[in-house]
């Protein structure tokens, strides 16, 4: 069956995030790399492990398994970072590996319910079995205070680095 050529599609980047299918719009996603080492970023919250260094700049690192209620997993020399936009910053997510890149009409997309906190930035679809949660609005999952908490640890990891 083909597709109407109207209707709304959203490209979606699906990874595994501690045994859960997820995803992050294809326009939100910069890249996918193999993790590797992350560096210390003092002052962040929490949900951020660390740093890495991508082409000069220092991209937190996140783990939003407990953000979505999803177990959090410890890091695997098998997992890869999937850098993505959040709002004006780049974030690595920290997933288990990249599973495809899928397209899905707008209508069979659901509103999340009792997932996280900016739930209205999570949608589901029930398309992969168990389902799909799909990360419309990465920045949204975060409160304001963790975002000028990154910020604030960026600024002075910037400011500490030899020059």
């Amino acid at each position: 069956m083909q597709a109407d050529a109207t209707q709304d599609v959203t490209g979606v980047v699906v990874f595994e995030l501690a045994g859960s299918c997820c995803g992050l719009p294809v326009e939100a996603v910069c890249r996918v790399m193999k993790a590797s080492d992350v560096l210390p970023l003092p002052g962040a919250p929490p949900l951020v492990e660390g740093a890495l260094d991508f082409s000069g700049n220092l991209v937190p690192v996140v783990d939003l398994g407990p953000r979505l209620r999803l177990s959090q997993t410890p890091p695997a020399r098998t997992d890869n970072f999937v850098l993505a936009s959040a709002g004006t910053r780049l974030l690595a997510l920290r997933v288990g590996r990249v599973v495809r890149l899928l397209y899905l009409p707008e209508r069979e997309l659901r509103e999340a319910t009792g997932l996280a906190a900016g739930a209205v930035a999570v949608k589901t679809v029930e398309r992969l079995g168990e389902g799909l949660v799909l990360i419309r609005d990465l920045a949204a999952l975060l409160e304001p205070s963790e975002l000028a908490a990154i910020d604030r640890a960026l600024g002075e990891a910037a400011t500490a680095k030899p020059s």
